[in-house]
């Protein structure tokens, strides 16, 4: 699990002197720097405290009680249970994910297809959890491409999303269902000390996904209004393109979803 980090941005607060609190899970780290950079060219008397770990680990918190002005999710799942706790002031969904099925490279048990994973060969197969986005949907594309019953066994759950990347990588499984956004952000394709991977497809080539991502201001926090100010240039143009840097889908990109129950 990666330690988590806290960071103020380096600048002059200004008459108002006012820190935003982000939480920051590890996907978005590489961009934060210039995003803010942006926001502080209209906000200049606004700082920024960073908090940066897992997704899988930030939500619970604040599901808990813990009160962030921002919180930037990777999928939707761990917002809904924030908002199940009534934890959210506002809401906006800022970029979109998809998943993607990896192996180590070389691909030694001959996956090529979602449909590869019922063979008998294919002994092992990481999954995210069911309360985190990763675990939620993979398990949703698996039934709708009527695979569940055959491969639930082989099924080793992971609580946070880097997992699957590096048990895939090290062989630990016969490959995973992980977010495409790391997968196409990452040129070396190398996680955590894994071994190299070897990039499948993107599930969506065989079935549409489309995984939201929200950015939230956390009720009671310090600062709505500014942490509503920020969530909304998320979505600008500007910001747009610099996200998509770290491989998420932006909200001009077409997007697709599996049906729903």
């Amino acid at each position: 699990m990666p330690a988590p980090v806290t960071s103020t941005e380096p600048g002059s607060p200004g008459e108002r002197g006012i820190t935003l609190d982000v939480w920051v899970p590890c996907a978005y780290t590489s961009v934060m720097t210039e995003l803010i950079t942006l926001f502080q060219q209209q906000h200049p008397d606004i700082q920024f405290r960073q908090r940066v770990e897992n997704v899988a680990v930030l939500a619970p918190r604040i599901t808990q009680g813990e009160t962030p002005d921002v919180f930037m999710s990777v999928g939707d799942i761990e917002v809904r249970d924030i908002k199940e706790a009534d934890r959210v002031d506002y809401s906006m969904d800022f970029c979109f994910t998809t998943l993607g099925l990896v192996t180590a490279k070389g691909n030694p048990a001959g996956i090529h297809a979602l449909k590869d994973l019922a063979r008998d060969a294919v002994k092992k197969i990481g999954l995210g959890s069911e309360d985190i986005s990763a675990g939620y949907y993979a398990r949703k594309l698996l039934k709708e491409a009527g695979l569940w019953e055959q491969v639930k066994d082989k099924v080793v759950e992971a609580t946070m999303p880097i997992r699957l990347l590096q048990w895939a990588g090290t062989g630990e499984v016969d490959a995973s269902l992980a977010y495409g956004a790391c997968l196409r952000a990452d040129k070396h394709k190398t996680f955590g000390g894994a071994k190299l991977l070897e990039i499948l497809t993107e599930v969506d080539d065989e079935l549409c996904l489309t995984i939201p991502c929200p950015a939230i201001s956390v009720k009671g926090c310090a600062h709505p209004e500014e942490a509503k100010q920020f969530i909304e240039f998320l979505t600008t143009d500007e910001a747009q393109k610099v996200i998509s840097q770290c491989g998420f889908l932006t909200l001009s990109e077409a997007k697709c979803y599996l049906p729903q129950p």
